[in-house]
């Protein structure tokens, strides 16, 4: 273990902290050492909160310890606030990634540029749109305004890229009315019987610079603010992301318009964060 922490990046490396000591600590400090490393635990920058990683090194291996006259088992506690540190969290943030969820009544009825992206990077072996491909895959749709400015977006996790999947994003975000235009991508066809697509080639990113703007904007804030992110609560995140930049031109309101949300939002439990 304490070899890691040379190999590791910078911003993964972590402190390594022997048990004993810490139940040391308490016989001489007392109950504010658990604060210590539980809730005073964070790295702390301007606009961010950081639990601070520790390696427990010989845990089980210290005993319980007496700080005048109360006994305590000091890694049982740091451990137990620590997780309830972890599940309240967790909690909050989905509670509100749950509201930030779009309600599917105004879709998009104008200009509207669609495509694919996946997330996690290449990877090697599999170009381009590939079936068989291990990434999260997602499809994207961005409304324009007359001089070509995002005026909205939306983004859900596809399974494939086959017209089924794709379709789930019209259905929800798209008007029928709706000008939509996409690349050549077969996929599209089966749902010009629906909408009003046009179908342009792809000149790398030189005719849909706003719509791969997006892309790549929500795909670099996936990697720096979330690190890795699960199947299963993708598509929370996305919601977080399309519901800040869709709220960017209304900032007087959105704090009031979340809290109403979350508060109208149906019940959220520890079971629904557990991955699949």
């Amino acid at each position: 273990m304490k070899l890691l922490p040379s190999i590791l990046p910078a911003y993964k490396r972590f402190a390594i902290k022997a048990c004993r000591d810490i139940s040391f600590e308490f016989q001489k400090d007392g109950y504010e050492v658990i604060h210590r490393y539980s809730k005073h635990s964070f790295h702390i920058t301007p606009g961010h909160k950081t639990p601070k990683t520790i390696c427990l090194d010989d845990l089980g291996a210290e005993s319980n310890i007496k700080h005048f006259g109360s006994e305590c088992n000091v890694m049982a506690e740091v451990i137990l606030s620590r997780y309830d540190l972890f599940i309240s969290a967790r909690l909050f943030m989905h509670k509100v990634r749950e509201a930030m969820k779009s309600s599917g009544n105004n879709p998009m009825s104008g200009n509207v540029h669609v495509d694919m992206f996946v997330v996690d990077g290449k990877e090697e072996g599999k170009v381009g749109r590939s079936y068989h491909r291990k990434k999260k895959k997602a499809a994207c749709a961005v409304e324009l305004t007359d001089d070509g400015k995002v005026k909205r977006m939306y983004s859900i996790k596809i399974d494939n890229y086959s017209s089924r999947e794709l379709k789930r994003l019209f259905n929800l975000h798209i008007s029928e009315e709706a000008c939509v235009t996409t690349d050549c991508w077969r996929g599209y066809r089966p749902i010009k019987k629906d909408y009003n697509i046009e179908q342009v080639e792809s000149m790398g990113r030189i005719n849909f610079k706003a719509l791969h703007t997006m892309i790549h904007q929500v795909k670099s804030w996936l990697r720096t603010t979330c690190a890795w992110v699960s199947d299963s609560h993708i598509d929370k995140y996305f919601n977080e992301f399309c519901y800040r930049i869709n709220r960017s031109q209304m900032k007087a309101n959105i704090f009031n318009s979340l809290i109403r949300r979350m508060v109208d939002a149906e019940k959220f439990y520890h079971q629904d964060l557990i991955c699949t």
